[in-house]
């Protein structure tokens, strides 16, 4: 009677004609408890035919304490032939007849595994008819998925349901639980989920030898005679031999990679556009997916999907897909009227999901491969070769990333490559944000060998608060505008807290709007409060707050702001009242941090070198999966039902220790001051003071002189008058000390003068300088007292205000008593110094290793972009500083305003010129002979564009004015041919993630870091071209960070050692410090140019200045963006001056340090 029911699901029909679901429970029971089954089953089965069967399977197992055989079973309920999904689901819950006696195994005789495995259904359309996440679809209404390649033709059944079969049967087992369909809203108490806080426990915590191990460093003329590239060798750029014979080891945070995957598969994503189906339209309409949060919803139902599920070996930036292993036969695979969940929940249909083989990525050179071999002779080569390096390092990280956050749940990847600790969270203050703790990883090419870079991470992170609460607690405790908050929470991710009514006919868990999944939204905008706040309903207006009340929400006239969840576009809003919203946990905080919570922020963050290190192996590496967790707890099961392990699924193996690499210590240069003093300096500090009555220890070097003493106040509540004096008469003390001499006029009066904080902080700051710029060009310098606290309004309008007019001055804070200080007073006496044109002390050449020689100019540049949150389309701004003496301690600026998050300076070459114009007027009308350029900021890709346009542009700069002042004189050579400058570049690197920390006690200084002076130039460095980390400050506290160098040319054909030893130098010639900084001044005080910039348009980046019309229909974003900067760059809200000056500033400060 058996032999004509169905292999499958054992219903009455041929097994090869079967389109059922599979639906897999696991239990484990007895083997007497099995046939009692068997038996009650065939009794069910024989009364009610309609009810599904039951395959119990069964493996060998033994009890430990009986020794009796336990069966491990799987119930596959399967429904009958032409039942609906939801008589499918109750049947999962129901028991059903066994299928025929022969089929089953014994205890005795274990099922062999390919019998155990679901065959596959006839056609693909009965696995295209569930969404990506299982679940059934309705028969009738409900869009197939077609599955076409690249030959136009079917793909095979048994390739899509081989990789989802068990994903079907996880997903149905989930719908047994009844449906319960709400008729009206409830409102029960918000989650605010979040696990237990853990923290790290490493205080006093240190590493053991036998935890590192050490890698020597290569001959460096191997990779010089054999592998340099072409550009490297006409750069002169290239790793002759190392700067200094290695005397040390430190440990750094790397680790050693032992293999990668063979070959990684590279697939172009071509995601169609998505139906929209609208009322009173047959025809639906499309629009195309933008925002990368919808993306991401895509790829979560595509790795539900043929050709993703049941692989876990492939990665996605939503724009490429990487995979170890094949996806697909041949080269092109598309997947039709393609189906998936909104983040509302609601379903979404995408016409075409095309996936297209671009390349494989082979890794069989090793570390060659992944090295960038620039060709001078064509230029297409070497973009495509750049981009084809970049790209290999991408995909490798990007598969090596996924894994890692595959294998564990404790972990939220923020970004390519860091990871944060759900539990590792501490409170900052009484605010509304977490200090996360993590760890950040990089695979990186090494000199012989590929190394993983991890480093210890601390980001910021929103409290899972609501959000009416985070408005407020953000006005109250971080000091933020209700505007800015809001701002802040725009495009964050929330939680509706109230239970909605069901409203529609299906029976879906999936369409459930209380389902976890469907109560996810993004914050698009704020609106009114409730009761003013109006929508349309039933063709009816009325306002949010009515509504919700009559469904019985706990809300108050007044409490807070509606929040839109839906559309920004007017009429698409959806509003709901900000306290039955909350914040989704773990969410990283993307915005500036509050200035008041930085203090908290370095206290969770800052740990001593042996405690990262500590951390970084016996967390880090259990948390990114390189290690075996030893509790087992934190693992995560792959598709093959087994813990995930690098080096056996994906060919990557890892070595578990930090790597000791050769180190050198550079001796702290001489300094000498005024009066034939010198100095020798410890620890890279020194005192301009000296004893416990702070008497002043020395002149400076070069004398300057002040008219006299000017003070204005804006503090609140105002200083006495007596104090002021007694400052003023301190003050003028300390720089006579210094050697700086001041005269006795009219401005030495001090004023006192109040900030109106009602209106606009830029109107009251020129009301200010208006009413006292008499008294402040008279003084020279004028020195601004600012209220207590962080508040850069005020700074940054003063600023504006008198760099407009060419008045100097010197903004300070603190008490009476903190500013009559003998060391707070030097160092005003030191900026006092620079902006009068003097000199507080120069490196001593003799005793100080290498340093330029006197007909050098020293080039620094930085460009700093908008943080996220800003503006739509705010410029970055681009600083070039340059000197212009032989003592390299005084420069001049020049700023652009350019293209939004562009990296390449547009403006160099007229910049520059400015900047060669002014050392000429300073150096008997004579140019340079040399140039060094230190460049900050480019990241790996963007040398070869450095190369090839700012350093070109400098060259230019450089012989247009030689061609010009030869013409003049009628010097032209007789053979035609022109001089040319020389120049060095090389690029400052400091937001990277390199660190060391010391092995031997003679290599420690107080806070346990290594001692000043480090130089590391091999092993982590690069193979051909020369690069080193230089750390030449002594940190405070923390972990000290390294300045990284990057040699891209080297016209003066400097040596590795004095090229060191001059960037050495220049950390210590930043005038106003006394302390070596932690990379060299030209870099540090374009920099600080930079944030000069970010002042002048602080009104406009808050959106209380002038606005900048949209873009217009045959606009593109790059030439919109651009006007943007040029049409701020010449208004006045920015530049005031007159002409076509691009310098906002006045011209008198040109060749003044003003900005420091």
């Amino acid at each position: 009677m058996d032999d004509d029911r169905c292999g499958r699901c054992g219903a009455r029909h041929p097994t090869d004609k079967c389109t059922a679901k599979t639906i897999l429970l696991k239990k484990f029971w007895p083997a007497a408890k099995i046939e009692e089954k068997r038996e009650k089953e065939n009794e069910w089965h024989d009364k009610d035919k309609s009810r599904p069967w039951i395959n119990i399977e069964a493996d060998k197992c033994k009890d430990d304490k009986t020794g009796k055989p336990i069966l491990n079973t799987q119930l596959r309920a399967q429904p009958r032939s032409g039942s609906t999904p939801a008589q499918a689901g109750n049947a999962a819950v129901q028991p059903a007849p066994p299928p025929p006696a022969q089929e089953q195994p014994t205890d005795e005789t274990p099922q062999p595994e390919d019998q155990q495995k679901v065959p596959p259904p006839a056609t693909p359309d009965a696995v295209s008819e569930k969404s990506p996440w299982g679940n059934p679809m309705k028969p009738a209404s409900s869009p197939q998925a077609k599955i076409s390649t690249d030959a136009d033709r079917d793909v095979p059944a048994k390739s899509i349901s081989q990789s989802n079969t068990a994903q079907v049967a996880m997903s149905d087992t989930m719908q047994t639980k009844p449906v319960n369909k709400p008729q009206r809203m409830t409102f029960p108490p918000p989650k605010f989920e979040m696990p237990k806080a853990v923290f790290a426990n490493a205080e006093n915590k240190s590493i053991h030898r036998n935890q590192t191990h050490s890698m020597k460093e290569l001959d460096a003329k191997v990779n010089y005679e054999k592998n340099a590239p072409e550009a490297d060798i006409e750069s002169k750029s290239r790793r002759k031999e190392f700067g200094f014979q290695n005397e040390t080891e430190v440990t750094t945070n790397y680790v050693w990679v032992r293999s990668v995957p063979p070959q990684l598969h590279e697939y172009k994503i071509e995601i169609g556009l998505v139906k929209i189906k609208t009322q009173g339209e047959d025809a639906p309409k499309t629009k195309e997916i933008k925002r990368r949060s919808e993306l991401r919803q895509v790829f979560e139902g595509l790795r539900e999907s043929y050709p993703l599920s049941g692989k876990d070996d492939w990665a996605t930036d939503f724009s490429y897909v990487w995979s170890v292993s094949e996806l697909f036969k041949g080269t092109e695979l598309t997947l039709r009227d393609f189906e998936y969940r909104k983040q509302s929940g609601k379903r979404a249909v995408i016409s075409d999901v095309i996936f297209k083989l671009q390349q494989i990525h082979s890794f069989a050179d090793g570390v060659r491969g992944l090295i960038h071999r620039p060709d001078n002779t064509n230029n297409t080569a070497n973009q495509t070769n750049s981009t084809g390096v970049a790209q290999k390092l991408r995909a490798l990280n990007a598969i090596v990333s996924r894994y890692m956050s595959l294998s564990t749940d404790s972990t939220t990847q923020v970004g390519a490559n860091r990871f944060f600790l759900n539990h590792g969270y501490t409170n900052l203050g009484s605010s509304p944000l977490l200090a996360v703790r993590g760890y950040f990883s990089s695979l990186r090419p090494g000199m012989s060998k590929m190394l993983i870079n991890i480093n210890t991470s601390t980001s910021v992170f929103f409290k899972p608060i609501l959000v009416s609460e985070f408005l407020e607690r953000a006005k109250r405790d971080c000091n933020l505008t209700r505007d800015v908050a809001k701002r802040i929470l725009k495009g964050v991710t929330v939680r509706i807290t109230y239970n909605r009514p069901w409203t529609g006919d299906g029976d879906d868990p999936g369409d459930d709007p209380n389902a976890e999944v469907n109560r996810r939204r993004v914050i698009a905008g704020f609106g009114d409060l409730p009761e003013n706040q109006t929508f349309k309903k039933d063709g009816k207006i009325t306002n949010v707050f009515d509504y919700f009340r009559e469904q019985g929400a706990p809300l108050r006239r007044g409490d807070s702001q509606c929040v839109n969840v839906g559309v920004a576009k007017p009429g698409c809003e959806c509003w709901i009242p900000a306290q039955l919203l909350e914040i989704v946990y773990p969410q990283p905080f993307t915005s500036v941090l509050p200035s008041m919570l930085t203090r908290d922020m370095l206290r969770a963050a800052l740990r001593r070198p042996a405690e990262n290190a500590y951390l970084i192996l016996s967390e880090g590496l259990v948390h990114l999966g390189i290690v075996d967790d030893p509790t087992k707890v934190q693992r995560k099961l792959s598709a093959k039902n087994k813990p995930f392990n690098l080096k056996e699924d994906i060919s990557f193996d890892v070595d578990d220790k930090l790597i000791n690499v050769p180190a050198h210590f550079l001796p702290q240069p001489k300094l000498n001051y005024g009066r034939n003093q010198s100095l020798n300096i410890r620890s890279a500090s020194w005192n301009l003071v000296q004893g416990r009555g702070n008497e002043v220890a020395h002149q400076f070097v070069q004398s300057s002189h002040l008219p006299g003493i000017f003070i204005l106040d804006l503090c609140y509540p105002h200083w006495r008058f007596e104090d002021i004096k007694t400052l003023a008469s301190n003050l003028v003390d300390t720089l006579k000390a210094h050697g700086i001499t001041v005269g006795a006029g009219r401005a030495s009066k001090p004023g006192t003068v109040s900030i109106n904080r009602g209106g606009s902080f830029n109107e009251s700051a020129v009301a200010l300088v208006k009413r006292f710029e008499t008294y402040m060009k008279q003084a020279a310098v004028t020195l601004v007292l600012l209220p207590k606290g962080d508040d850069n309004d005020i700074y940054a309008a003063v600023k504006k205000a008198c760099d407009a007019k060419g008045l100097l001055t010197i903004c300070t804070k603190g008490t009476p008593s903190q500013l009559t200080n003998g060391q707070r007073l030097s160092n005003l006496a030191l900026k006092y110094s620079l902006k009068t044109g003097g000199r507080p002390h120069d490196v001593d050449r003799k005793s100080s290793g290498s340093f330029p020689s006197e007909d050098t100019m020293v080039l620094g540049a930085d460009v700093t972009h908008p943080a996220r949150g800003a503006v739509q389309g705010c410029p970055s701004v681009a600083a070039v500083v340059g000197s212009f003496d032989k003592h390299f301690i005084n420069y001049a600026g020049s700023m652009r305003l350019q293209r939004s998050k562009s990296e390449i300076i547009a403006g160099m070459h007229a910049m520059v010129t400015e900047l060669l114009q002014i050392y000429k007027g300073k150096n008997s009308n004579r140019l340079p002979r040399n140039i060094i350029f230190y460049r900050d900021g480019v990241s790996e890709v963007q040398y070869q564009d450095v190369r090839k346009n700012e350093i070109k542009a400098i060259r230019d700069a450089w012989e247009d004015i030689h061609r010009e002042d030869t013409a003049k004189r009628g010097t032209v050579k007789k053979d035609n041919t022109e001089e040319t400058v020389k120049i060095t570049c090389l690029v400052v690197g400091k937001r990277h993630h390199t660190r060391f920390y010391p092995k031997n006690e003679r290599d420690k200084d107080r806070t346990n870091n290594t001692r000043p002076g480090l130089v590391v130039d091999s092993v982590i460095t690069h193979p051909y071209c020369y690069d080193f980390f230089l750390q030449a400050h002594a940190a405070l506290q923390g972990t000290a960070r390294p300045a990284h160098y990057f040699l891209l040319r080297n016209d003066m054909e400097l040596k590795e050692k004095q090229l060191v030893e001059v960037t050495h130098n220049l950390c210590y010639v930043y005038g106003i410090a006394t302390k070596g900084i932690s990379y060299c001044a030209p870099a540090y005080l374009a920099d600080k140019l930079c944030e000069r910039g970010r002042a002048y348009i602080r009104d406009w980046l808050l959106y209380r200045s002038y606005t900048i019309p949209p873009s217009t229909a045959h606009e593109t974003i790059e030439h919109w963006h651009t006007r943007i900067a040029n049409e701020l760059m010449s208004h006045t809200d920015y530049n005031d001056q007159s002409g076509s000056r691009k310098n906002p500033w006045h011209p008198s400060l040109d060749d003044k340090m003003f900005w420091v």
